[in-house]
């Protein structure tokens, strides 16, 4: 039956879905866009914020890129179309990750170092070309978008981890 996998309550728990990363309905991206808000306005005082964010970020995307997708229709009786599910594209998933925080980090050192982490992290577990060169495209901005702010010696810092990036997304292996 094909209404089995759909949960049909009243009221859907607060913490549905955000413990996995998941956005339900407008309203829990309603709620994300503003949990990322007070994660960029905190991190200004307090990196540690952005840094756990970014942490968690990364092992979602790392997860959701390691699962089997699931189909795209779903039929009920066989071959009666009900329902169409579109894929969501990893572009998306990174801009709302993670491009806000790289925006409002530009002048923090640490949670740009972070941000080169997990792009670094995500790309050591994906297979596909394109996907680990949009990584290290994004890694990239995370370089140029703080060269204007930062000093020097922690613009060094930033290139030789871009430069792993690089290496990594040239070797085409998964570690």
């Amino acid at each position: 039956m094909l209404a089995g996998p759909f949960p049909c309550v009243s009221e859907r728990p607060g913490n549905l879905g955000r413990s996995f990363g998941l956005v339900l309905d407008d309203r829990a991206l309603d709620d994300s866009e503003a949990a990322i808000f007070f994660v960029v306005r905190d991190a200004v005082n307090d990196p540690s914020t952005a840094i756990s964010c970014v942490d968690q970020l990364s092992r979602i995307l790392i997860r959701w890129l390691g699962r089997v997708p699931p189909p795209n229709y779903l039929y009920g009786p066989p071959h009666v179309l009900r329902v169409v599910l579109p894929q969501i594209r990893l572009e998306g998933l990174l801009d709302t990750a993670f491009e806000q925080i790289r925006h409002y980090a530009q002048s923090d050192v640490a949670v740009s170092l972070r941000l080169l982490r997990a792009f670094n992290d995500i790309a050591q577990t994906v297979s596909d070309p394109e996907s680990r060169a949009m990584l290290s495209q994004r890694a990239s901005r995370v370089v140029t978008g703080c060269a204007p702010h930062l000093a020097e010696e922690d613009l060094a810092r930033l290139r030789q981890r871009h430069t792993a990036i690089e290496a990594n997304v040239a070797d085409r292996r998964i570690r």
